[in-house]
């Protein structure tokens, strides 16, 4: 075993070399030189944020937890398992996230004991390995068992889709589309507590990304939690400063008009049709709802603007709401069958557009 006399001089680096040893014994003594080199210039700010893991305020412990990740020096390993003790959840979700992203492994959040096992009895292995980087075979099975759980969940088989997920995740934990992935297949399956997680971890691994922080929302409003549910509709549109997505927007204005606040929805699904516009999208379900609440604001000749458009477009609304709103165009002196009617028009599907990543 390598003395650790032999390690570098660096000073910080020797910081964050003694947090290690001083957790683990003498596994940062078997860490060659050049497993170092990606990390010059950074051994300062690692061990900053190894210190503020411990701070009294858990804001700061929550971006030092998310740092690390980014950083992705491996002497972060064991202070971010111990804060997986930490008592605020959020620098739990994104400990677990630093620490997926550093090591390739994924034991969960809440597991602190297997996290620890792992390092204890395979930190040594691992320090050796870490130079030659994550498996490119791992990767591509991977990708492979992802898109094979992409196409079942997108055919109704989301038991299917949740075994190709959490293959994906075996294989490359890294990823957090396939956390994301995997929650809608819990989901789908009224696994709501398991969704929950799935999507936690894909946060805490890309705190950036929109659409987890949305699914979230789906499961707060499949609990019946509604305010819940807003809120976090509202965060995944917030979070979308590049206006890259549309469901969010999507998903607040259908919450909005499933709890009949229809000019809230309106408002959202208004601001949606700009947003699909200009990602050049073509989605029934939009211009659906769009009806239903104009028809609830009583403006029953947007709402059939939005049937009209719909029919253009291939799709027909259930044929009670149809007649319901004929009629009170006729009553307003408007004859809603003198223009002509496509034929061949298919019904909207029930459920949405799923949040899936590729």
């Amino acid at each position: 075993m390598e003395r650790y006399a032999r390690m570098r001089a660096s000073a910080a680096a020797a910081l964050c070399a003694a947090i290690l040893v001083g957790s683990t014994g003498c596994t940062w003594r078997r860490v060659r030189d050049k497993i170092d080199a990606p990390f010059k210039g950074t051994e300062k700010a690692v061990a900053t944020h190894i210190k503020n893991l411990k701070s009294g305020d858990p804001e700061v412990r929550k971006v030092s937890a998310q740092m690390l990740g980014q950083l992705g020096n491996p002497a972060a390993v064991v202070p971010l398992i111990e804060a997986l003790k930490d008592n605020d959840i959020w620098v739990q979700l994104y400990a677990h996230g630093s620490l997926v992203r550093i090591t390739g492994r994924s034991f969960g959040y809440k597991n602190y004991r297997e996290w620890r096992r792992w390092w204890d009895e395979e930190g040594d292995e691992f320090m050796k390995k870490y130079e030659r980087g994550f498996s490119a075979t791992k990767e591509e099975r991977a990708r492979m068992q992802n898109t094979l759980g992409l196409n079942a969940l997108r055919s109704g088989n989301p038991r299917g889709a949740q075994y190709y997920f959490t293959d994906a995740i075996s294989q490359d934990p890294r990823i957090p589309d396939y956390h994301n992935n995997l929650g809608l297949a819990y989901l789908h399956q009224g696994r709501f507590l398991d969704a929950y997680d799935s999507f936690h971890v894909a946060i805490s691994i890309a705190p950036e990304l929109v659409h987890p922080y949305m699914n979230v929302g789906q499961v707060y409003e499949a609990m019946g939690k509604r305010p819940e549910a807003e809120a976090w509709y509202r965060k995944a549109v917030g979070m979308d400063r590049d206006e890259s997505t549309w469901q969010p927007l999507w998903r607040l204005g259908r919450h909005r008009l499933l709890k009949r606040d229809y000019q809230g929805a309106i408002d959202a699904l208004e601001a949606c049709r700009k947003r699909v516009a200009k990602l050049n999208v073509r989605e029934p379900a939009l211009h659906r709802d769009l009806a239903l609440a104009y028809y609830g604001m009583e403006q029953i000749f947007s709402a059939w603007e939005e049937v009209k458009t719909l029919r253009d477009m291939g799709f027909d609304l259930n044929s009670d709401f149809v007649n319901k709103l004929k009629d009170e165009l006729r009553k307003n002196g408007f004859d809603p069958d003198s223009g002509e009617r496509p034929k061949d028009l298919k019904a909207i599907p029930e459920r949405g557009p799923d949040e899936i990543s590729p």
